[in-house]
């Protein structure tokens, strides 16, 4: 297959045109903007679909305003590597060296240096809840943020990439205390005026006077799109930058021009090829993350940039070097992430990957290496200490699908065949997965190889999600019968008049006391449900709502441990009858189990409070 010129313009016209009209309907976006520059000029800014449903008004390439997402990351990084080439900041020293009001806590005896930053690689645990809001009090300054949200570390630096908007916004703060200037002024004085970036706006909520050009963001419910409030980053620089195709098309070409804008200069030419360079790879075959900047390379195409997200706009920004060539992407619906991976690898097919490899033949022998793959995994992005950690809760196996592969469940039923040592193909398709061997030479990791920003870790065996489930399952069923046949048993005796000796009951306060804590398991567990609805709004921060359901288990742990002490007290008595002691003691096992639940998804953690009441 031969691949097509962009030369022609009206031809990628045409092509971009129809590709996005398709993908605007399959994937029910209400409106996009993309635009492309190729050798120092913009050969294509365009937009599709709607700005503001209500009013039908268009999207305008030149003037609708769209939220970027963590492409805002960029002008961190870049402002870093202003900081490197003036001498000021040191790429491997501890972090904390140039920090007066927040420091990154001791662990592993290595600090965090901002290599490690730039890399994803510092080791941080995730921190989702209150990523965004509503609320315009939440836009503080970024050393406020850090100190009081600074995430713990829980792994080594420097080895694992987790990707980290925390990690990120302390990159920015070291540029704030070396160079004086709130980031906002940084950015406006060194990056966007320079490059003549006028409808880049910084400010949330946007100012009044350019809050009319901000397109609407939606969520597609099924049949109809539901517009949604501004979003809002307390973390700014890091995901809350909002601007236009053209602006874009300005940083796009200063970077492919190695730092250089129409006379305007914001990194030497050294520093603008460096900031592109690999910095740091998990595994060989896993493309590397470089200074800031992602690898997001198909095979045959080199593809630095990164991408952007929101809740409900999805962005991407691509950078081809060798080729000149640069693409902005942006959608305004929830939707959107799929539209726009698959523009971009449409795009790079069309125009620079002439052929797709060839399909892999499955290895013979690989039944007996299979097992060394297998397992239960999660992604190694989560929060170790708040309730936020359920989000790994969600079950992720590789499996042996029997005809020499592998079945991956966060993929989708595509077969990936052993093509290399510890290397899996996709069977119809040029995607690879390269798993990761430990010094001991097992397999605890795995990740994709476009995907170099985190990767995916083995579960221990009392993190395997099935297993949770299958307790809670054990757990629920005997508070459900313990609830129904408690008070059935009490009718039965009463009709028939079955009289013990007092000596023999068990007290009226301990059945209370156990028919309480029955209720209060499955009353927990649908309350909590409806309480955090969405899942997405824990992003958000924990609601008022949750806040009062959230101490349910704190009860229900007090109700346990008053379980275990009766029914110590009912076997050390005699009390009851065997079954009933039987019965009262099943259900506080069943109890502690939950508690264990509870702990393991850290639904009692300590940090779920702080969320909630800033303590």
């Amino acid at each position: 297959a031969q691949t097509v010129s962009l030369d022609d313009r009206a031809a990628l016209e045409a092509w971009v045109d129809g590709t996005m009209n398709a993908m605007l309907e399959a994937h029910h976006c209400a409106g996009a903007v993309v635009a492309i520059v190729r050798n120092g000029e913009v050969v294509l800014a365009k937009g599709w679909g709607y700005a503001d449903l209500k009013t039908r008004k268009p999207v305008d390439p030149a003037t609708t305003l769209f939220r970027i997402g963590s492409v805002s990351k960029l002008f961190v990084w870049t402002s870093v590597m202003q900081m490197i080439e003036q001498g000021k900041l040191d790429l491997n020293a501890d972090v904390n060296t140039y920090l007066t009001d927040v420091k990154v806590p001791r662990a592993y005896g290595t600090p965090v240096t901002m290599k490690n930053l730039m890399t994803h690689a510092a080791g941080f645990e995730d921190q989702v809840i209150g990523l965004f809001s509503h609320d315009p009090r939440k836009i503080r300054p970024l050393g406020q943020i850090l100190r009081e949200e600074m995430p713990a570390r829980v792994r080594e630096p420097g080895v694992y990439a987790s990707y980290s908007n925390h990690g990120t916004g302390l990159a920015m703060h070291v540029v704030e205390q070396i160079s004086g200037e709130p980031w906002e002024q940084y950015l406006k004085a060194h990056i966007l005026d320079p490059l003549v970036m006028k409808h880049t706006l910084l400010a949330q909520p946007l100012p009044a006077e350019q809050a009319g050009d901000m397109s609407k963001g939606y969520r597609f419910e099924g049949q109809a799109y539901e517009e949604k409030e501004f979003e809002l980053v307390p973390l700014g620089p890091v995901g809350g930058i909002s601007t236009t195709a053209p602006d874009m098309a300005a940083f796009m070409t200063a970077v492919l021009n190695h730092g250089e804008f129409r006379g305007a200069r914001i990194l030497k030419e050294e520093s603008a090829r460096i900031m592109q360079m690999p910095l740091h790879t998990m595994a060989p075959g896993i493309n590397p993350q470089a200074y800031g900047m992602m690898d997001m390379s198909l095979p045959g195409l080199r593809i630095v940039g990164h991408g952007g997200d929101t809740i409900v706009f999805h962005t991407l920004f691509a950078l081809m070097p060798e080729q000149k060539t640069g693409v902005f992407a942006s959608f305004n619906t929830d939707t959107g992430a799929l539209a726009r991976d698959e523009f971009m690898e449409a795009f790079a097919r069309r125009y620079f990957i002439p052929n797709r490899p060839e399909r892999p033949t499955p290895p013979a022998g690989f039944a007996q290496r299979a097992s060394k793959y297998t397992g239960s995994y999660r992604v190694n992005r989560f929060s170790h200490h708040s309730v936020a950690r359920l989000a790994v809760a969600i079950p992720l196996n590789v499996t042996y699908d029997g005809r020499d592969a592998l079945n991956i469940s966060a993929f989708g039923k595509k077969r990936w065949i052993e093509v290399a040592s510890n290397t899996f193909q996709e069977g119809d398709g040029p995607r690879r997965i390269i798993f990761i061997e430990d010094k001991d030479g097992k397999v605890n990791h795995f990740s994709p190889t476009e995907f170099g920003i985190m990767a995916f870790e083995r579960n221990g065996p009392l993190d395997v999600p099935e297993i949770h489930y299958a307790a809670l399952a054990a757990t629920s069923v005997i508070c459900l019968i313990a609830l129904i046949c408690w008070p059935v048993s009490a009718v039965v005796r009463w009709k028939h008049h079955v009289i013990r000796p007092r000596e023999d009951l068990i007290p009226v306060w301990a059945r209370m006391l156990g028919w309480i804590a029955c209720a209060s398991v499955p009353a927990f567990l649908i309350a909590f449900g409806v309480g955090v609805g969405d899942p997405i709004n824990i992003a958000f921060g924990l609601s008022e709502t949750l806040a009062i359901i959230l101490w349910v288990p704190l009860l229900i742990g007090l109700l346990a441990i008053a379980m275990v002490l009766v029914s110590i007290g009912l076997w050390t008595d005699g009390r009851g009858s065997i079954w009933a002691r039987i019965g009262y003691s099943l259900v506080t096992v069943a109890l502690l189990v939950f508690m264990f639940q509870m702990y393991s998804w850290n639904v009692t953690s300590v940090q779920n409070y702080r969320f909630l009441y800033g303590a």
